[in-house]
């Protein structure tokens, strides 16, 4: 199965595919460790009683897995867009240069 690094990689042009790997790879880390906080900080606000073997216990709400979702969806889409655009313009200003250099 072919991965998205693979996918993205084949796009973009050899003098900028080494930096994009690491963007890409570095905000997955960073995605991955923010994540959870921001998901658990969520899920503590949105807390509903449940009655479990007779004893009332406090889990998260339904809500608050829709908010996370939405959170989610936004951040992603606002960086996704900001990252795409910030290395398709320093990936222009790279191969225009190398090209000029070349001739």
């Amino acid at each position: 199965m072919v991965t998205l690094d693979a996918i993205i990689i084949l796009f973009i042009p050899r003098a900028v595919m080494a930096t994009s790997a690491a963007v890409m790879n570095t905000l997955r880390i960073i995605g991955g460790a923010i994540g959870p906080i921001i998901s658990g900080a969520i899920m503590q606000s949105y807390l509903v009683p449940v009655t479990v073997d007779g004893e009332e216990q406090l889990f998260p709400h339904a809500v608050a897995f829709n908010i996370i979702f939405f959170i989610c969806f936004i951040l992603d889409t606002v960086l996704t867009i900001a990252v795409v655009l910030l290395l398709r313009n320093r990936a222009t200003k790279m191969t225009s240069a190398s090209s000029s250099t070349a001739k």
